[in-house]
């Protein structure tokens, strides 16, 4: 398959999943499973940006709820150890994970098939809630483009330039986003300053600051502020560790002790300076998900038998992962696009003032552990 992406970045997320040969319609229950986590978006989070640090420079941003989503569809049709792979990597199961719409952050679901290839039966209703269209593989680029950019307004304006020799099922995931502040920055109040990169390195950056009550906590290992948004009861969270090194910080970190850091959380009196800044990534994902035990799946002995009726083998030969995430006065906007092709064969004080002017970790998701995104920001 030849798969090239051309995306302008804006508020939304889109996951694109190829796999090739199909047919079908195909709809999903997005609910999680009852043995899963509350907090299983955190602990794939961080197990695989723990990853990703250890190999990938500069800011580094996942998707976790989105990319959990996009396995779990992946998993319906997997069999064996391929599907025992995927769900202890990412925690994806059946019925699928929650993905619910909010009046911030949307979602939708779309699956498209090439003409007169139908799906298993077992498959298309485990995706009872998906969208399904059928597509002549020429087609495909104008089609599901149109798709992508009415889903996100216009800010991502395309995923697939030609068509792929074969046309496999593509499975389209969007999450769009635009949060504005509960209380926004006030941009006569942002400052020049300098941002400690690494040790002996810096740059300068312009620092957004605001002094009021906010929820703080002073842990052991490092402090994290709370900066709620208007809507959907989500705040962005920011952890600064005490250590140079937050790098150091994630060898450790996981849900848990995610947690332990929200429910420490109490209102205070202080200050806080925060970076204003945007950033670009594209990610190949496959290294980390073969390190985190997703291995099968990428290998001639893949077992995606549960997705066609037709006998040919899948295996997936692309995951690549690429965001976007903007931060100022106002509010965040975030992006990414995840594309996965398969072919066949706390101590608390009276006030504080808490400067990111060095690496740092931050996270977007509610106070129980739902975690729509993060990222380590290391040059602002």
């Amino acid at each position: 398959m030849n798969w090239r992406a051309n995306v302008i970045f804006g508020f939304a997320l889109v996951s694109v999943m190829g796999l090739c040969l199909s047919g079908g319609p195909v709809r999903a229950d997005f609910r999680a499973m009852p043995e899963e986590m509350e907090n299983a978006d955190a602990d794939f989070g961080f197990r695989l940006l723990r990853q990703l640090v250890r190999d990938e420079k500069g800011n580094i941003s996942v998707a976790p709820r989105n990319l959990r989503a996009v396995f779990a569809a992946l998993a319906a049709g997997a069999k064996g150890e391929t599907r025992v792979e995927i769900r202890r990597v990412v925690g994806a199961s059946l019925p699928l994970i929650d993905n619910p719409s909010g009046k911030s952050f949307r979602n939708a679901l779309h699956l498209w098939t090439p003409l007169g290839n139908p799906l298993q039966e077992t498959f298309r209703n485990a995706l009872k809630d998906v969208q399904v269209e059928s597509t002549l593989p020429e087609a495909a680029p104008d089609v599901i483009n149109a798709y992508v950019r009415r889903h996100t307004d216009g800010k991502i304006l395309a995923v697939m330039q030609e068509a792929p020799e074969e046309l496999g099922i593509v499975l389209t995931a969007v999450f769009d986003f635009a949060g504005k502040w509960q209380t926004p920055f006030r941009p006569e109040d942002t400052h020049d300053g300098v941002f400690v990169t690494a040790p002996g390195k810096s740059r300068a950056a312009h620092f957004m600051r605001m002094t009021g009550k906010f929820h703080y906590a002073s842990t052991g290992v490092g402090q994290i502020v709370r900066l709620p948004y208007r809507e959907d009861a989500l705040s962005m969270f920011l952890f600064l560790p005490h250590a140079a090194n937050l790098d150091d910080w994630l060898e450790t970190a996981n849900a848990s002790v995610w947690q332990e850091h929200l429910d420490a959380l109490r209102l205070q009196t202080g200050s806080v300076s925060v970076p204003r800044f945007r950033s670009d990534a594209t990610l190949d994902l496959i290294p980390a998900l073969t390190a985190l035990g997703m291995r099968r799946a990428f290998t001639r002995r893949a077992e995606f038998s549960g997705i066609l009726r037709q006998a040919r083998p899948l295996r997936i030969v692309r995951v690549t992962h690429g965001t976007m995430l903007a931060v100022d006065e106002q509010g965040t906007k975030t992006a990414a696009v995840t594309s996965v092709a398969a072919v066949a064969a706390s101590t608390d004080l009276d006030s504080f003032s808490l400067q990111f002017d060095r690496p740092f970790l931050l996270a977007i998701g509610d106070m129980q552990g739902k975690t729509l995104f993060m990222a380590v920001v290391r040059e602002p």
